[in-house]
């Protein structure tokens, strides 16, 4: 009986995924088309609902990144259109360049691309935290598990934290894919890949600040900075625990 309720094929993703980065895909793309957007995805095979579009166009320019007038594209728009990511995790990476907090940044991207690197139950309040905030821990985290490998006592380090040494891997991993991303539309120095991060990776560092250079990190210690761009970049889906 179970089987014979499965549906005959899996929903296109068209339907299921959001689509704010399609929306920006297609004013990118298609500029000669002289419709909307909404107009344009219904000639899909399996056209998205009318209101999921509409209400995509609608985030996209309470966000600036599509002009209300004629849907057109705004030069964070045009940026954010280029980047295979979500369009609040691009616009995290994009400040993050601007505002020179970039390493720190891609840490905090590719956690939350990825997954906290705790493991549930974690005693996190061990843990330094001046910016009282989750996604900073994250940083501070991944940082003093770098220091750790510096000593040799990493295994120790993740076990007594309860931190998951995959998702760390993972997380390093991430970080290197993002930065190529970025030199790609010209965001961070051209020609960076994973070949040239790993000349500068050693025990004590993934190599990403280093490579990124002292101009697009003048302010990654600055917790004051990182924490107002991480505010930024994902607003308004940020919440606030009053004492």
């Amino acid at each position: 009986k179970q089987y014979n309720e499965l549906p005959h094929s899996e929903l296109p993703e068209i339907m299921r995924a959001p689509l704010q980065q399609l929306c920006l895909q297609v004013k990118l793309l298609a500029k000669g088309y002289k419709g909307g957007i909404n107009s344009f995805l219904s000639k899909a095979l399996d056209p998205p609902p009318r209101d999921a579009v509409a209400a995509s166009i609608n985030e996209l320019c309470s966000l600036h990144a599509l002009k209300r007038e004629d849907e057109s594209l705004t030069p964070l728009g045009h940026h954010l259109a280029q980047l295979p990511v979500d369009i609040y995790l691009g616009k995290l990476l994009l400040y993050g360049c601007i505002f020179r907090c970039i390493d720190p940044i891609l840490t905090i991207a590719a956690t939350l691309s990825h997954r906290s690197p705790f493991f549930k139950g974690a005693p996190l309040n061990t843990f330094p935290n001046p910016g009282k905030s989750d996604l900073l821990l994250f940083w501070k985290a991944y940082d003093m598990w770098y220091s750790a490998k510096a000593s040799g006592t990493d295994r120790q380090f993740c076990q007594e934290k309860m931190l998951s040494v995959a998702s760390l891997k993972t997380i390093a991993d991430l970080k290197i894919q993002y930065a190529e991303i970025l030199s790609d539309i010209g965001f961070l120095p051209p020609g960076l890949r994973r070949k040239t991060i790993s000349k500068f990776q050693d025990k004590t560092s993934d190599g990403v600040l280093s490579a990124t250079g002292e101009l697009h990190n003048a302010n990654s210690n600055s917790i004051k900075i990182v924490r107002a761009i991480v505010c930024a970049g994902l607003y308004p889906h940020v919440a606030r625990i009053d004492p």
